[in-house]
């Protein structure tokens, strides 16, 4: 006799994505979390570290998975806390200000792109992409599974402190100016520590335009005036 094998047992596995919904009150900080104002505008990003510092840490301070992982007992406070929602209710209201404002038709509509520096740190460097723009040499690399964005050893320096870091380490380094001539910021700071030791390199792998400190220097000038 021939017995059937039933199936109904069998386990069905299915991906679910679980979002939180918060409550009207606190909608305003969704629409401020999915528009990039908050990145450059300071209180919004102290309104987002303070509704849980440590949970903005831990969230590589992006303001949706801070919102998406708070918990209810959390919600509830911040809705009895009423400076809290005041400072909610204000940031909001100097954004939909913002928003408010009309295009300016009398100059062009020009997007700025920086690849040294992210918005933010939950954005990071997209690196992908340039297929079209590599040489030989280095489309081989890419065929033996060599990375040259990538590579062992290659440290990246984020917060000032990381900076500062560098320049106190007396180990031997080799510093990547990823973008920029040497005018401002870090650079020259790393200049000022490292340019005169014969055991480090910076290395300029940008274009440095006539003039600029960073030319001087691929010229070989003797010496240079950093600051003041």
């Amino acid at each position: 006799m021939k017995i059937s094998v039933s199936n109904t047992n069998a386990p069905v596995w299915r991906d679910i994505t679980v979002k939180s919904e918060l409550p009207a009150k606190l909608k305003p900080l969704e629409e401020l979390a999915k528009n990039l104002w908050w990145v450059w505008n300071s209180e919004a990003k102290n309104l987002f570290r303070s509704i849980n510092p440590d949970l903005w840490r831990q969230t590589g301070e992006n303001p949706i998975m801070l919102i998406q992982r708070l918990s209810s007992d959390r919600i509830q406070q911040i809705l009895d806390d009423e400076i809290m929602m005041a400072s909610i209710n204000h940031v909001y209201a100097d954004f939909c200000e913002y928003m408010k404002q009309p295009m300016r038709r009398d100059i062009p509509s020009i997007a700025y792109f920086s690849m040294e520096y992210g918005l933010c740190n939950c954005l990071k460097i997209y690196s992908g992409g340039l297929m079209d723009f590599y040489d030989k040499e280095t489309l081989a690399l890419l065929a033996d599974g060599v990375e040259p964005i990538r590579f062992p050893g290659l440290k990246t320096s984020i917060t000032s402190q990381d900076s500062i870091n560098i320049n106190l380490d007396p180990t031997p380094k080799v510093i990547l100016s990823a973008s920029g001539m040497c005018e401002a910021g870090r650079i020259r700071h790393h200049l000022k520590h490292n340019l005169w030791r014969s055991e480090s390199i910076i290395l300029f792998v940008g274009y440095q335009a006539e003039g600029s400190l960073g030319r001087k220097l691929q010229n070989g000038a003797v010496s240079v005036k950093l600051f003041g």
